[in-house]
């Protein structure tokens, strides 16, 4: 059996899901509302089988807000479709994904120009020519483009056959290496079952009766069974999206970002060794010692910098770097990982792991970690006029005002360009926070100040380990459900509560 994990890619409301429910009868949106539809399909995890072929569609999220869950999902792919819709073109999430995809050494796959049924063919051919042109300077400019529409069908047929192809054509994995493991990017309990945990299996194979350890908690383990596409089976290798269920454990003492991997195989470190890239964008720089958002599998983790022999990395520069951090970090030596600036908060780099098990005389060659604090860099210094001055600070207070309640930005914005250029910059300030909407469709801010008053009455009334329900955040906010589902997925989403079926209590720190 060859196995294929797909990511795909894109900007927010380009057709991702709409796509991949076409090609596989599965909606991962309702998967993402309905978490109990089987144990190996977790929130936006699909699936095509074809004789012996596997391959795994991962519908990665385009909201900004969520790029750390992108590059969870994208860190066990080793292929993607690349998603543009035809009525709007390149757009910013495009970019930045085929950014990180560059990064992570990810060169084959598909481009998929969707939503072909909103446009004539002479305004199609104008959008294809400029997507050429725009992949011409990219790691993925021989790619081949698939015209297709969710609704009506056109493409998919052959987008779907050219899949196949693609993991027809990988190398069978004839020796699978002894050890293994695997990032977890989901944890909960089935009744029934047990502790449930699923990822993406990274390196060798692992089967039922594989000793295993749960790091960096360093626990010892056994597995009940080991899920693939909702069957059990014995054994799994390398790329297979998988779901264990485990002996000996509960699922709140498992968080997204551990790790299970063989006995004895891989130990946790607050510091590393690895070969960092800035990417090449104007005004792209990292100073020694700046905190930045360290992604490496399914792990969002604050780190800082110390670079070899310099004391600044421009943009399109490459260095040999330290990493250091406060808590501990598993890893593996060559996995690839991205790193993102906290305001305005973007993808500005990555690289991969060099060495991991870094002794106690390397720690101590070098100076101390500092306090892992948030950078106060002014990333975002831009003269406005009177006029834009005027808009944004109404535009502010619109957002301040809502209060406890949250409005699809369309109720916000007034329609004019300047407003939106406006309404763009405070996201980029750091002043705004782009949550998901209710019905899935329409895009929501919030204000930070609001959205810290939220989190300081949660924390304060339901300290942990106390659970609550929606409900109950409704009723504490006197606010609606619609507004609280957004918060709470944000909140899910960042590491400030975690989710147990209709409950959710607060993470520990």
């Amino acid at each position: 059996m060859k196995n294929l994990s797909i990511g795909v890619i894109g900007h927010v409301d380009h057709g991702k899901t709409s796509l991949v429910k076409a090609l596989t009868g599965i909606d991962t949106d309702l998967l993402r509302e309905e978490h109990e539809r089987g144990l190996s399909i977790v929130p936006g995890f699909s699936y095509i089988n074809h004789k012996n072929i596997s391959v795994d569609l991962i519908d990665l999220p385009g909201h900004e807000t969520f790029v750390k869950n992108m590059v969870s999902g994208a860190s066990g792919m080793s292929s993607v479709l690349l998603v543009i819709a035809a009525n709007e073109g390149i757009m910013p999430q495009t970019i930045e994904h085929l950014d990180i995809t560059s990064i992570l050494k990810i060169e084959k796959g598909l481009v998929v120009l969707s939503k072909v049924d909103l446009l004539s063919d002479k305004e199609l051919l104008i959008e294809r020519k400029k997507i050429e042109k725009f992949l011409e300077a990219s790691h993925l400019k021989n790619i081949e483009i698939h015209e297709v529409s969710a609704v009506t069908k056109i493409g998919i047929d052959n987008l779907r056959k050219s899949i196949i192809d693609i993991a027809k054509n990988i190398p069978e994995n004839i020796r699978v290496k002894k050890n293994f493991f695997l990032p977890i990017d989901r944890s909960f309990h089935k009744q029934g079952f047990g502790t449930i945990v699923t990822g993406t299996l990274r390196l060798g194979s692992i089967n039922t009766e594989s000793k295993i350890s749960l790091l960096p908690q360093n626990r010892k383990l056994s597995i009940r069974g080991i899920h693939v596409h909702g069957k059990n089976i014995s054994e799994a290798k390398k790329g297979q999206r998988i779901a264990i269920n485990l002996r000996g454990i509960k699922a709140d003492e498992v968080d997204r970002g551990n790790v299970i991997s063989s006995k004895d195989f891989l130990t946790k470190t607050t510091m590393i060794e690895t070969e960092v890239k800035l990417l090449d964008q104007p005004l792209f720089s990292l100073k020694n010692n700046t905190i930045v958002h360290f992604l490496i599998g399914t792990l969002d983790i604050p780190a800082r910098i110390k670079i070899k022999e310099k004391n600044i990395l421009n943009n399109g520069e490459k260095a040999l770097a330290k990493f250091f951090f406060k808590k501990p970090v598993v890893t593996h030596k060559d996995e690839k990982f991205i790193i993102r600036s906290f305001s305005p908060s973007r993808t500005i780099g990555g690289g991969k792991v060099i060495r991991v098990n870094v002794s106690k005389r390397d720690i101590k060659a070098i100076e101390a970690p500092k306090k892992l604090t948030l950078p106060k860099v002014d990333f975002l210094k831009i003269d406005l006029d009177q006029a834009q001055t005027k808009i944004i600070n109404d535009l502010e207070k619109k957002y301040l005002d809502l209060g406890h309640n949250v409005e699809s930005q369309e109720n916000i914005l007034d329609g004019k360009e300047t407003t939106k250029e406006m309404n763009s910059l405070l996201l980029k300030q750091g002043k705004l926070v782009s949550l998901k909407q209710y019905d899935r469709h329409d895009k929501c801010l919030v204000h930070t100040k609001n959205l810290d008053i939220f989190k300081s009455k949660i924390k304060e009334s339901f300290p942990y380990p106390s659970k609550f329900t929606i409900a109950q955040v409704r009723d504490l906010l006197a606010t609606s459900r619609k507004s609280v589902i957004p918060i709470m997925e944000h909140f899910d989403n960042t590491g400030v509560t975690q989710r147990f079926g209709d409950f959710r209590r607060l993470r520990v720190k």
